[in-house]
């Protein structure tokens, strides 16, 4: 009987000594891609050097948060890479999807900046392009321009 005792003991700690290693096992960090992290970190230089987060909006090109496209795929794009790195620290491997969300909204909003500066260049030699220093800026909202003259 304490025989029996013994076995049936010893294959209840091995089979929670095997229920553990595969629950820390389980809980491990990930690594994102070395390549992928490196493409992201130059994209988000990239969008810095353009100006990404100084693009100001007009009626025509106002996001959903009365800024820029620019800027909120930037901010979406910071937000996704957040999540992607906290998806890692905890195992998840949809960290690497949240990575790629973040590289392609960070690619978009560079190409939004471009974009605008590219309409802007025209617009200038248009000769529609307003005098610098003479705007001050306003909330956004939807009746009121993002800016006006000041007189």
């Amino acid at each position: 009987m304490i025989l029996q005792r013994d076995k049936v003991l010893k294959a209840l700690i091995g089979s929670l000594a095997v229920v553990g290693v595969a629950s820390v096992l389980g809980c491990a960090s990930i690594q994102l891609p070395p390549n992928e992290v490196a493409s992201f970190d130059a994209s988000l230089l990239t969008a810095k050097q353009v100006g990404v987060e100084h693009v100001p909006s007009d009626r025509a090109h106002r996001g959903g948060l009365g800024m820029s496209p620019a800027k909120e795929h930037l901010i979406l794009a910071n937000d996704q890479a957040a999540v992607a790195k906290e998806l890692a620290a905890a195992g998840d491997r949809r960290a690497e999807f949240f990575l790629a969300r973040a590289q392609s909204d960070l690619d978009l909003a560079v190409a939004l900046a471009l974009q605008a500066s590219a309409h802007a260049d025209a617009a200038c030699s248009a000769g529609l392009c307003p005098p610098i220093g003479r705007y001050e800026f306003q909330s956004a909202s939807a009746a009121a321009p993002i800016w006006t003259a000041i007189r």
